[in-house]
């Protein structure tokens, strides 16, 4: 059933959200947790997904721009101490 659900890509979101929706009104039948707190903790659980995916993205680009900098700032100091580049122009 999920195969067939999330087969189709265009619609994943609706499909994703009707999934979420059977959770929410199947979860009275599943656990003795209260349908409120489950659907508390599942907002939760999906905040700290989002929160992890955000953070894990900005962490990447800050690194990867980072060691360019840091790359580019090597880069021209070992040029200079070659003598390709001069201390604060271009050869």
């Amino acid at each position: 059933m999920a195969e067939q659900q999330f087969s189709s890509l265009p619609g994943t979101t609706h499909n994703f959200a009707s999934c979420i929706n059977k959770i929410i009104r199947n979860i009275d039948t599943v656990s003795n947790v209260p349908k409120p707190l489950a659907i508390f903790l599942l907002l939760g659980l999906l905040f700290l997904l989002i929160c992890h995916i955000v953070i894990t993205l900005y962490l990447v680009i800050f690194l990867t721009f980072r060691t360019r900098h840091e790359l580019k700032k090597q880069i021209r100091g070992i040029q200079t101490s070659l003598g390709l580049r001069d201390a604060g122009k271009e050869v």
